[in-house]
């Protein structure tokens, strides 16, 4: 290919360029009305999380997974009530220019339907930030509401006094208790991780589970065998400070040859 064609290339695709760059700036601006709903996961979870609350039986732990839960949809609408803030500010000037009527005048049709134009649309670009700072609300008021009950029971269990764990007379309804604790550990445990898949985190986090439950198999299955062969080059290379580096060598692989490596260190001395 000759130099001539390359910059014949070149050129062709800084007009192409340029084209979609023209293009673009002049194709008018839509507003997306599916933006303007709030998504229905967050509504059933905040209609959840205030039948929990109304209840009031729902456990510590529950309470907790909840209020992780509503932590992420807060963190998701407090970057959404930003959302069409330039575009806002920009119809805001527009209007603004257009100047206000004085009493007792009439305007111009032309701007008058000009205004009234520009108000509706500001009204359609502000509805997706005002729903989201009404959502941010609802979230961070519940979060609040569970922080205080988490701290009254906290505080009502320190306060109580309970019987003797000491006398068998209880032991049949701490052994119930604990049963039931088990159990509901066992279905709240399930419920999160209902939530998760529903809400899409679930899925989100299970590549990057996957690739940490391979890492830690491969070191809690060849770790040991990795130590003894590092300490082993060790002894041979340079058997003084063998036993400085034993210790470690095994925090850093694996913490069950910890007393292992004691007992090298002992053994060295």
């Amino acid at each position: 290919m000759s130099t001539r064609h390359i910059w014949a290339a070149i050129v062709l695709a800084l007009a192409v360029w340029i084209g979609g760059q023209a293009s673009a700036q002049e194709t008018p601006v839509t507003l997306d009305t599916a933006t303007v709903t709030v998504e229905p996961n967050w509504d059933s979870v905040a209609t959840r999380a205030e039948t929990v609350l109304l209840r009031g039986v729902a456990s510590k732990f529950a309470l907790n997974r909840l209020r992780t839960e509503l932590i992420v949809w807060r963190e998701q609408f407090a970057t959404e009530r930003e959302q069409n803030a330039g575009r806002v500010a920009t119809v805001d000037a527009q209007i603004k220019a257009l100047g206000t009527v004085a009493d007792g005048m009439d305007e111009q049709t032309v701007i008058a339907d000009r205004r009234a134009a520009l108000t509706e649309m500001r009204a359609t670009l502000a509805a997706p930030a005002v729903l989201s700072q009404e959502a941010f609300a609802r979230a961070a008021g519940l979060i609040t509401e569970i922080d205080t009950a988490i701290r009254t029971r906290e505080s009502k269990s320190l306060t109580q006094r309970t019987a003797s764990p000491l006398n068998p007379t209880y032991w049949p309804g701490a052994i119930a208790a604990v049963g039931q604790y088990v159990g509901n550990f066992s279905n709240e445990t399930f419920a999160g991780v209902q939530a998760d898949a529903q809400s899409g985190t679930l899925w989100r986090n299970l590549p990057f589970a996957v690739v940490f439950g391979v890492v830690a198999f491969i070191l809690l299955s060849r770790s040991r065998a990795w130590v003894r062969r590092i300490q082993a080059n060790l002894h041979a290379t340079n058997p003084e400070t063998a036993h400085v580096w034993a210790l470690p060598i095994s925090f850093l692989l694996k913490p069950f040859t910890t007393l292992r490596s004691f007992k090298a260190l002992n053994h060295s001395f």
